[in-house]
């Protein structure tokens, strides 16, 4: 199993290079631009956990946009930890 590191220097190389985060329901890169639902794919998902600790779980989504053109990550908490709004953006786009 990859750590958190290791799973996002991979995907660093295959172009994913933006910091994403969900305010007031939107998805935006670092830079606060906002990143329209209709023009986003989630590409993969990966499941990281500690192997010290079972409390320490993560869930990191590669998500594409079409326009603008780039490429990001977007990290959660797994569990009970979780960001309430990014689970309801991934709900809400992705499943």
């Amino acid at each position: 199993m990859k750590t958190m590191i290791e799973t996002l220097q991979q995907l660093k190389k295959e172009g994913f290079t933006e910091n994403l985060m969900v305010r007031s329901g939107n998805l935006m890169n670092s830079s606060r631009t906002l990143l329209p639902e209709d023009h986003l794919e989630l590409v993969e998902t990966h499941r990281i956990e500690s192997d010290s600790d079972p409390m320490h779980q993560s869930i990191l989504y590669a998500i594409r946009c079409k326009n603008p053109d780039m490429k990001g990550v977007l990290i959660n908490s797994y569990g009970s930890y979780s960001d309430k709004e990014t689970n309801q953006f991934v709900e809400k786009n992705f499943e």
